[in-house]
């Protein structure tokens, strides 16, 4: 009709392209084992060769980034981030500020069992560990997340996640598989303890806890446990291929996926894509 300009909008609601997305990877970078290389360094260099644009401040343990009283700077970083990630070398003293971290409202992938005690972040109701044991098996709780798409688990829905030869061979685990009011994705399967849980945003962890995630949150119980008395190999990649598999399925399920939206007007075409 003469005269009259048509606006269309069109919500999509499927993914978009969006280019590569910021990861903030928190570690203490320890250097130990191969000088001139942070000990976890893998699982940056793994999360790179994906396209993800990762943020790794590397820095003398108990001085660097992320540690202490985080400033108004650093909350606004790990705000703005797509996706941050905890690594298994991140202390618990050098981190142990639970509200702060717990406040911050970008989706959060937590790899240190440490951390995630009722003694520190409050994630879990359990303060009980197993250090430096020789275990590397998987069981999926719940086999249709998307944390197990195209992971190859047996008839028992069991995997083996953890390379026995990467670095220290080690690993830490909590002894629990009480997750309170999370999820229970993945666990022990001799005892049952869990490996991979989550939490949506705005309940309480468990119910003894005052502590509220503000985004969704992961425990994604991986990489090794120092060698007792050199800190070698502390938080070192240690996933078979079938493992990690399960650990980029959790860094895509974990970032919120960008809503397109397409307008139309006047025969010309927009496109704008939102992440939040």
């Amino acid at each position: 009709m003469k005269g009259l300009s048509v606006l269309v909008f069109v919500l999509c609601l499927t993914p978009a392209v969006y280019g590569a997305l910021d990861i903030i990877w928190v570690s203490d970078a320890h250097d130990l084992a191969n000088p001139g290389t942070p000990d976890d360094q893998g699982w940056v260099n793994l999360l790179a060769s994906k396209g993800y644009a990762v943020d790794y401040r590397k820095n003398v343990p108990g001085t660097g980034p992320w540690q202490g009283d985080l400033t108004a700077e650093e909350l606004q970083a790990l705000n703005d981030a797509d996706l941050v990630i905890i690594s298994r070398d991140a202390g618990t003293a050098a981190h142990n500020r639970p509200a702060a971290w717990n406040s911050i409202d970008t989706p959060l992938i937590l790899l240190s069992n440490y951390m995630a005690r009722s003694s520190i972040w409050q994630w879990v109701n359990s303060t009980s560990m197993g250090a430096r044991q020789s275990y590397y098996d998987l069981k999926a709780d719940d086999p249709g997340h998307p944390v197990f798409q195209g992971v190859q688990l047996d008839a028992n829905g069991q995997v083996v996640w953890y390379d026995a030869a990467a670095g220290s061979g080690f690993a830490g685990f909590i002894n629990t598989r009480d997750v309170g009011n999370g999820h229970l994705i993945a666990s022990r399967p001799d005892n049952g303890n869990l490996l991979i849980a989550e939490w949506e945003a705005g309940v309480p962890f468990y119910a003894a806890t005052a502590q509220v995630p503000a985004a969704r949150r992961m425990l994604f119980c991986a990489g090794n446990q120092e060698v007792s008395g050199t800190n070698k190999f502390f938080g070192a990649y240690n996933l078979t291929p079938e493992g990690e598999k399960v650990f980029l399925n959790s860094v895509a399920y974990m970032i919120p996926e960008p809503t397109t939206i397409v307008l139309l007007s006047l025969g010309s075409l927009l496109l704008r894509r939102y992440r939040r």
